[in-house]
Formats: structure tokens, C-alpha cells, sequence
């Protein structure tokens, strides 16, 4: 679809009425915003992990880390279209939920794994789902603790995004594995207080 559009950029500039310098200014600049050249890092290969597929139109926060036999776990927050997803898959109705394609749509906490170092990795799977959230779980963080269990922490909201006081119920819980991260414990909240809004705990990477 990006390419389509872009061949449509350039031939609309080739029918106006520009000179020569102009359009060939023009091109250059489109060029640049199309493959702008801080998104290439020399000695980094990059791939697409996660692509947006009509059931899961959103894949938003994510967190990796090595296993200890050199593997490496990635978990991501899948947004997913309700209506594309099977009967036993359906999560609890929820009025607050909204389109997927934005913060407040059904989301799970997915994980696959890598055998090679990033380079190709293994089918995804539904790690955590938590059906008692009336909009969604996301923004997975992973670390390891000194006792070598793998520890995630992340966001339970069942409120919507909001700009003003009143933002209803979100906290952060915590679940451990003793198994590389193949299966967690039952949630913990990390947060003293039983109400308020409190969100935040993915990796941010650039």
C-alpha cells in the first residue's frame, strides 16, 4: 500500500505545471519522508515482528529478553478486532471498550520466541488475558530476578484514556515464571492503594 501511494505521489507531480528544478526538488523531498534515513542504523538489521493483519489491526508496547539458553522472549501488547475473533476466544462484553485501532480496543499480551538470535522466530501465542479488565491489558516489561525467575509487569485498565480527573480504575500487576516464560503465575497488584489510575510499565526502545 505504501508503494502504491507513492507512485501516485510522483504522478501527480509529473502532470502539474512545474519546472523541471521544482519537480525534481519536490521528488527528492518525498523521497526522504518516505525512507528517511534515521530509521537505517549501520550494523543493525531490522524486520517487522508483529505486521497489522484485519484481526489484529494494532501491535503496539513490547518487551524482550534473553533466556538463559540463548533464546530470546518477546512479549507485545496484540490488539484485537472482537468481531474476527472465534466463539471461544470472545472476551466479556465491555462498554468501554472501543475501536482496536485505538488505546481503549481489546488487547492481550502475546509472546513468541527466538532461536537464532532475532533473526527468525518461532508461532505466537496468547500468554496473559486477562478477561476481568473491562478495556484491556498491555505495555508488557520483562526483567530477571536474582533468584533467575523471569518477573513481567504490566498495565490492567478498565478505564478508558482520559484527559481530565475522573479516569477510573487502572493499575500494574506483576506474574512470574519458573519456566522461561512458557507459562506465569497468578497476578499480584504492585500498587497500595485499591482505585486511581496508574499505567506504565513497558520497555520503550528506539
Amino acid at each position: 500500500a505504501a508503494d502504491a501511494l507513492a507512485r501516485v505521489r510522483h504522478k501527480v507531480l509529473d502532470i502539474l505545471p512545474l519546472t523541471a528544478a521544482i519537480r525534481a526538488a519536490i521528488k527528492e523531498q518525498i523521497h526522504h519522508l518516505e525512507s528517511p534515513p534515521w530509521l537505517e542504523i549501520p550494523g543493525i538489521e531490522k524486520q517487522m515482528l508483529a505486521p497489522a493483519t484485519m484481526k489484529y489491526p494494532k501491535n503496539s508496547e513490547g518487551s524482550m529478553i534473553e533466556l538463559t539458553n540463548g533464546d530470546v522472549l518477546f512479549m507485545w501488547s496484540q490488539f484485537t478486532d472482537v468481531t474476527r475473533m472465534s466463539p471461544d476466544e470472545d472476551p466479556p462484553s465491555a462498554g468501554l471498550r472501543r475501536s482496536p485501532l485505538s488505546d481503549d480496543g481489546f488487547c492481550r499480551i502475546v509472546s513468541m520466541v527466538s532461536k537464532d538470535g532475532g533473526r527468525t522466530w518461532g508461532e505466537p501465542w496468547v500468554a496473559i488475558d486477562d478477561r476481568d479488565a473491562e478495556v484491556n491489558i498491555l505495555s508488557p516489561g520483562l526483567t530477571r530476578l536474582p533468584d533467575g525467575r523471569l518477573i513481567v509487569a504490566y498495565s490492567w485498565r478498565s478505564s478508558q484514556n482520559k484527559t481530565n480527573k475522573d479516569l477510573g480504575d487502572a493499575t500494574k500487576r506483576i506474574r512470574f515464571s519458573e519456566d522461561e516464560g512458557k507459562t506465569w503465575s497468578e497476578h499480584r497488584e504492585i500498587r497500595q492503594d485499591l482505585d486511581g489510575y496508574q499505567t506504565g510499565c513497558h520497555d520503550r526502545s528506539y
